[in-house]
């Protein structure tokens, strides 16, 4: 049946000689993964790989049969609002990090409506932000994206519970069973990111743990999540700025 909807690339794997197969995340479908023939291919005509780059949002029409394992498009244009525009290094490693994470933790081919359109406007805004806010942004996500996957921390925090716990997904006192418990600095970074503030100062070690602590949490409610490639790139990148 043929549908148009949008979606957010994820992945892109080279199939034959010239095809590809990406794997998006739709407006209307979830987690799709569409066999594109002849994308890189040297013909003129067609649809071109190059329009399949991570984290660019596409407006698709596809052949959509449920429960089928790969799908195929028929047409794809680049969505207005989202073109990728910039190569700023930093923007596009924390663009491929969320892209890996959200490959990572969905694996459902169901529609969430609120899940897209929480990572359309995150996309959005991530072209308007600077150096330093880019550097807090992967932070942001995780704790906005885990509470749209069914994942939310409990924000609790208080001069009594001021260290966050992995484990559990909310603060504690310093003195725990598990092992899972974030220093002091990265769970009070953890905190203000919850609690939405605008004006967060941080350390690049400080982040760095508190991405650490954020993506354990994630592990551990997500068995199949594995390691995510993207944040050891990230680190560095960020780190170098």
């Amino acid at each position: 049946m043929l549908k148009n909807t949008q979606g957010l690339v994820l992945r892109n794997i080279k199939y034959g000689e010239t095809s590809l197969i990406s794997t998006i995340y739709t407006r209307d479908f979830g987690m799709q993964a569409y066999i594109v023939r002849g994308a890189r291919s040297n013909k003129k005509t067609g649809i071109k790989a190059n329009y399949f780059q991570i984290g660019q949002f596409l407006d698709l029409t596809v052949y959509h049969k449920p429960d089928k394992n790969i799908q195929y498009l028929k047409e794809v244009k680049l969505n207005a609002e989202q073109a990728i525009q910039s190569q700023n290094i930093i923007r596009q490693s924390v663009v491929q990090f969320c892209c890996e994470l959200i490959l990572r933790c969905i694996q459902e081919e169901e529609t969430n409506a609120q899940l897209y359109t929480f990572l359309y406007s995150f996309f959005q805004d991530v072209k308007q932000l600077n150096s330093y806010k880019l550097s807090l942004a992967p932070i942001k996500f995780i704790v906005q994206f885990a509470s749209k996957i069914g994942f939310e921390i409990h924000n609790n925090y208080t001069a009594e519970l001021q260290f966050f716990d992995a484990l559990n997904g909310n603060f504690c006192q310093e003195i725990s069973l598990n092992q899972y418990i974030a220093n002091l600095p990265a769970s009070q970074l953890i905190a203000n990111c919850l609690s939405k503030k605008e004006h967060i100062n941080s350390t690049n070690k400080t982040r760095e743990e508190a991405l650490h602590a954020l993506i354990l949490f994630l592990r551990l409610q997500i068995e199949q999540m594995g390691e995510i490639k993207s944040v050891a790139i990230l680190h560095q990148i960020l780190h170098s700025t």
